[in-house]
């Protein structure tokens, strides 16, 4: 059950997110965008047939966007940012190292967290941390945030040499007003950064106002799987959640995202999980009952309240109604046995091998408007 002061909390903000929604426009997540988010990376690298192969690999795509007119193999420069979950300080910190990308229109760049050792990577610095997300927006030739309605792309993570899962990533477009960049006309592209009132420096505003990035929500859906550690097919879920309510390598108060779980029979657990800027957690450390054995069935859905940030001692920021966004990632490991001694013998090994899993959330359709901090880059 929502303890009571968040309940509290959320009646308070409500009326005026009732206010805001009927004003913002929303971010679609089918279109590409002069933003893209992908929802997690992991460090490290894997061995596949001999081969040292990075945990995480990225592939961003550019298209020429819709009703635009695009040169031959036009540049499309792109800011990127690794964001890291909070340090252990209270009011927790998010590391994070902004790096370029360029691209072309009609092209692809592809490349990893393993830095400039690997091929692709020239420019990427490894991340600061082992997981997280990227966040990446289109800038002019004086790193200025302009419209370019043209990322999309996807992730592939490799837990195990045999562990593969992929998801795609999420693109935000930009006012509807603005032109796309050309590479000359930055003056009609620019996208209109504010500046956050605590740190002075300027952000990217997601809120869907007149030169803004488009909003996103502050509530996720979303199918999931028990976890079961039993039979045949152990299985694990987790929630991979993260919000656009960050100031790089700033203070940052902790998301508070409350939680109501069904089983296919509407059996009902409600809980919440608190984390700062990106958390991946696993069902059971949210709650030890979100079992196959203990919600009864294998399959339920994972809903969501409106996240709010939490008001800690030391954080100049207030309580407030902050964005949501995630995946789910579920995990599937098949036993079997090989006979593998000699005739008269017999000496049977037991192998694991891994399915993952990696599906988007929805969302409530409630836009919350609110700005990205990203490091301190001077235009």
């Amino acid at each position: 059950m929502i303890k009571m002061k968040w309940a509290h909390l959320l009646l308070v903000l409500l009326p005026a997110l009732g206010v805001a929604c009927a004003q913002v426009k929303l971010n679609d997540s089918e279109i590409p965008g002069s933003v893209i988010i992908f929802p997690k990376f992991q460090t490290g690298t894997v061995a596949i047939d001999g081969v040292t192969t990075p945990r995480t690999e990225f592939e961003l795509g550019v298209v020429c966007p819709v009703g635009s007119t695009c040169a031959e193999h036009q540049p499309v420069r792109i800011r990127m940012q690794w964001v890291c979950p909070g340090s252990p300080q209270n009011p927790p910190i998010c590391p994070t190292i902004d790096f370029d990308v360029l691209a072309s229109v009609n092209g692809k760049a592809v490349f990893n967290t393993e830095g400039p050792a690997f091929p692709g990577n020239k420019f990427v610095p490894p991340p600061p941390c082992p997981n997280g997300y990227l966040i990446g927006w289109v800038i002019d030739i004086t790193d200025r945030p302009v419209k370019f309605d043209g990322l999309f792309g996807d992730a592939v993570i490799r837990n195990t040499p045999t562990a593969i899962g992929s998801y795609a990533a999420i693109p935000i477009q930009a006012d509807r007003a603005l032109a796309n960049y050309n590479g000359s006309n930055s003056g009609v592209a620019a996208i209109a950064t504010g500046v956050d009132p605590i740190t002075r420096i300027y952000t990217l505003p997601f809120d869907g106002s007149t030169g803004h990035y488009r909003a996103v929500t502050g509530a996720v859906i979303g199918d999931v799987t028990f976890d079961n550690a039993m039979g045949p097919t152990p299985t694990d879920t987790s929630l991979i959640l993260l919000t656009l309510d960050v100031r790089s390598y700033q203070s940052n108060n902790p998301t508070i995202v409350p939680l109501n779980f069904y089983s296919e029979n509407e059996r009902l657990l409600s809980t919440l999980w608190k984390f700062p800027c990106w958390t991946e957690v696993n069902l059971t450390n949210i709650d030890p009952n979100l079992t196959q054995q203990q919600m009864t069935t294998r399959k339920g859905l994972v809903v969501s309240g409106q996240a709010v940030s939490e008001a800690v001692v030391g954080s100049p920021d207030n309580a407030r109604l902050v964005t949501l966004l995630g995946l789910i990632q579920t995990s599937e490991r098949t036993r079997r046995t090989v006979h593998s001694g000699a005739a008269g013998s017999p000496m049977w090994i037991s192998r694991s091998e891994g399915l993952v899993q990696i599906f988007k959330m929805f969302n409530n359709g409630k836009p919350v408007p609110t700005s990205f901090v990203p490091q301190a880059n001077p235009f």
